[in-house]
């Protein structure tokens, strides 16, 4: 079956948008789209023939079906298979196929984790190769099984971020998986070294570098003003409720100075704040070129007015921040973090909330994500959470599914791009 595209459901009755979101294989009749159930039909032209049906199961197919010139390709494809059966093993790259296989044989990509059903307006998919099919899924999977059994089937997987991990448990189970593509150049919940020794590649994107420390000031400026109880008191008919805190003069502390610390530092200095930073291995040569002060561990939790974490998450800082670390804050003080949950002990954080230790938090990442609807730091009042979304801007989604499309248009002509899990020389 040749030129096999899908999309979202509500793009059946607009074929101008179905053109826009790049799915020209879609046919239509009349200028509209066959609504959903509408049975199959079939169109003869010099000898050609073709049908079409469209389903809704949450996606809407367009199918192509083969002329008498493909059925050719596709006897010859099988003979090329059986006669030369070590190119057809599951982890092949589609390039040794391509002159024979692709003409008829679908390759399929899901779309993984796409929360706001926003993917295909994004990325030029349009230009893909027209044997290229493109399922999205907009919700998380609940358990590895149910990946198994999504995923299984699909060639390409296109993940967004961390939200689906892929360790050696997943992968081992993904026999057709040929290549995955993850926005970013790092992503830590990516079995690399299996991933490459399964004959996937593992290819990243560009992503911008703003948008975390955007949010990182909205949950700061957030907490101190009372946004949210200010917010609530307008809605409610009220007036202002909460006494703010102002920022000059007061401490920024910054648990790591690197790239996001950095541009952290920067606004706060622009606010007319002392901005000290602690890593374990930050100098004080580094903090000179940001222009702020090189403090000791200690020093930082208990001086900060607003303390921010920037560190990456790795077994040396999981958990760094726990209740040792929480007890040096000043009853006044806020805590941010908008790096990894795992950064900080959620037990302790979410302790040291509910019994007012500190004055407030602004939390955008955690331990389990999504989170939980019934998880117990939704109802802490003191709380300003938001779901992970330091990266989630348009303009960081139109470069990182921009470049994903590229990935695959490199991967398909054998000259794959922006490769994480290249073989060590």
């Amino acid at each position: 079956r040749i030129g096999f595209t899908c999309c979202k459901e509500g793009f059946e009755d607009n074929p101008e948008k179905l053109q826009k979101a790049g799915f020209p294989h879609m046919q239509t009749q009349g200028g509209t789209c066959l609504p959903s159930g509408t049975s199959p039909y079939a169109h003869a032209d010099a000898g050609s023939f073709r049908e079409f049906r469209m389903e809704r199961s949450g996606i809407l197919e367009a199918m192509t079906l083969v002329s008498p010139v493909g059925m050719g390709s596709f006897l010859m494809g099988i003979c090329f298979c059986l006669c030369f059966p070590k190119y057809s093993g599951q982890n092949q790259s589609l390039s040794l196929l391509s002159p024979i296989w692709s003409p008829f044989m679908a390759v399929r990509i899901a779309l993984l984790d796409d929360y706001l059903q926003v993917a295909l307006d994004l990325a030029p998919w349009h230009t893909l190769p027209p044997e290229f099919t493109l399922e999205v899924f907009s919700e998380p999977f609940g358990s590895e099984v149910e990946a198994v059994e999504k995923l299984q089937n699909f060639e390409i997987l296109v993940a967004m971020r961390e939200r689906t991990r892929f360790p050696e448990s997943l992968l081992t189970q993904l026999p057709n998986l040929r290549l995955l593509v993850t926005t970013g150049m790092c992503n830590r919940s990516i079995d690399m070294e299996f991933a490459r020794q399964q004959g996937v590649s593992v290819c990243g994107t560009r992503m911008l570098g703003d948008s975390t420390a955007e949010l990182t000031w909205a949950l700061i400026l957030g907490l101190v003003r009372k946004l949210p109880a200010e917010h609530q008191a307008m809605q409610s008919g009220g007036w202002h409720v909460g006494l703010g805190l102002g920022l000059k003069d007061k401490t920024l502390g910054l648990f790591g100075l690197g790239k996001l610390g950095s541009q952290v530092a920067k606004i706060g200095l622009a606010f007319g704040m002392r901005v000290s930073a602690w890593s374990e291995n930050l100098t004080k040569e580094r903090c000179a070129e940001v222009g702020v002060q090189r403090v000791e561990r200690e020093e930082l939790f208990r001086e900060s007015d607003v303390l921010s974490i920037h560190v990456v998450l790795s077994e040396r800082t999981r958990g760094t921040v726990g209740q040792q670390e929480l007890s040096w804050m000043k009853p006044s003080a806020f805590l941010v973090n908008t790096s990894r949950g795992p950064i900080i002990e959620e037990t302790a954080l979410l302790n040291a909330l509910e019994h007012q230790r500190i004055a407030g938090a602004g939390i955008d990442v955690y331990d389990q994500e999504p989170l939980p609807a019934d998880h117990p730091l939704r109802l802490v009042p003191n709380a300003l959470l938001t779901g992970h979304c330091g990266y989630v801007t348009r303009e960081n989604f139109q470069q990182a599914y921009g470049d994903a499309v590229e990935d695959l248009r490199a991967w398909h002509s054998g000259n794959p791009v922006r490769v994480l899990n290249v073989a060590p020389a």
